[in-house]
Formats: structure tokens, C-alpha cells, sequence
């Protein structure tokens, strides 16, 4: 069954399941699974975001070229970095690299969005 049904359609499924459970019990007012489903939206949505933020990351080459000489950089350690997204901030891990030829440290990612 969950080879056929998209992973939307089976987040909807298990969702509903688990809130009529809680609604049958009469442990949940309407304005409560209201926000319980706001929550639960924005926090599926923040999710996914680092996911497809952290898969973009990892396709970035192994040595990216400095932004300003684009000779290779060299890798340099990492740091965590928030991004803002409409649902809400994303924690990211990103790779830091350093220009021997410019002595300066970038990030690709900073790089590919212009900032």
C-alpha cells in the first residue's frame, strides 16, 4: 500500500488516524486540532526544508572554487546556520573552505545565492 500512495497521501492518512483517535476520546476541542494541525504543518514543512537544504549542500563539489580567483578551496571546518523559512527557522550544517590564494574563507552556499 505505501509503494502506491505518495508520501503525502500517507502523512494525511496517519495524520487523520492519530487526531480522530484523540477526537473520539474527547481529549481535543476543534480549536485544539485546529492547532495541532498548524503545528503539525509547520513543523513537517521546517523538515522538510533541511532535508532538501542538506541534499543541496552535499552536491556542491568536493573542492568548490574560491568566488573570487575560483581556484579550489580548501576545506576549513563547518558551521551550523540558520535559515528563515516561511514555516519557520531550519538548523543547516555547512561546510566552511578556505582560499590559500586569496587567504579568505567562504561558503559555497553564500557563493550560490549571491549573498
Amino acid at each position: 500500500m505505501a509503494s502506491t500512495m505518495s508520501l503525502r497521501e500517507r502523512l494525511e492518512v496517519r495524520m487523520r488516524e492519530l487526531l480522530l483517535e484523540d477526537v473520539a476520546a474527547g481529549e481535543m476541542s476543534i480549536d485544539e486540532v485546529e492547532d495541532a494541525m498548524v503545528e503539525l504543518g509547520d513543523s513537517m514543512a521546517r523538515e522538510f526544508a533541511r532535508l532538501v537544504l542538506e541534499r543541496q549542500v552535499k552536491q556542491r563539489p568536493e573542492r568548490p572554487p574560491c568566488p573570487d580567483c575560483q581556484q579550489p578551496g580548501e576545506p576549513a571546518g563547518e558551521r551550523n546556520r540558520e535559515i528563515i523559512t516561511r514555516r519557520g527557522p531550519v538548523l543547516l550544517r555547512e561546510a566552511r573552505y578556505r582560499c590559500c590564494r586569496c587567504r579568505r574563507h567562504f561558503f559555497p552556499s553564500e557563493c550560490a545565492a549571491g549573498a
